[in-house]
């Protein structure tokens, strides 16, 4: 009789309730972590690709005018350090268009087809970022920070090329 009115709808309605408040918190304390961890990688993946974009300097031939070969060597190797580990956190689109570039490069292939096929890397890590982008290959211009006939003030420092000015 004893055990009749402890499991009166009131209390039974209270467990209830209770238990789902905990799985209503647990459920919300992993949709918080998850979104941490997206909001970490996404900024991790932000600034291994910002790495790879500075590193991208030493494919570029009016760089050559600027730099030693030694600064030019290490912006290469950053780049190819990146690479290895772009294997971990980049879309297979950018593994393939870095694959692509390294090919060009070694290969010696010409300039418009090293900025193309540089360009569209360009484009692969943008659509991480921006899916719907309309932007193509094509739009991307980068501009020669290097004036023909003038002095380069251009140095590599910690790994960017930045202006003595």
């Amino acid at each position: 009789m004893r055990l009749k009115g402890i499991l009166n709808s009131s209390f039974i309605i209270a467990v209830v309730g209770a238990l789902v408040s905990i799985a209503l918190a647990i459920f919300q304390w992993n949709a918080t972590q998850k979104a941490e961890l997206k909001a970490f990688e996404k900024q991790r993946k932000e600034a291994a690709y910002k790495n790879i974009i500075y590193s991208l300097n030493g494919f570029y031939g009016e760089m050559e005018e600027c730099l030693s070969v030694s600064e030019i060597a290490k912006l290469r190797f950053d780049f190819s350090n990146q690479m290895d580990n772009c294997w971990l956190y980049c879309s297979d689109e950018v593994v393939q268009r870095t694959q692509a570039l390294i090919e060009a490069v070694s290969n010696e292939s010409p300039k418009d087809v090293q900025t193309k096929v540089r360009n569209e890397l360009f484009l692969a890590i943008r659509k991480e970022f921006k899916p719907d982008t309309t932007l193509d290959s094509k739009d991307y211009i980068h501009l020669n920070p290097v004036k023909p006939g003038t002095k380069c003030d251009l140095r590599l420092e910690k790994g960017i090329v930045e202006s003595e000015i």
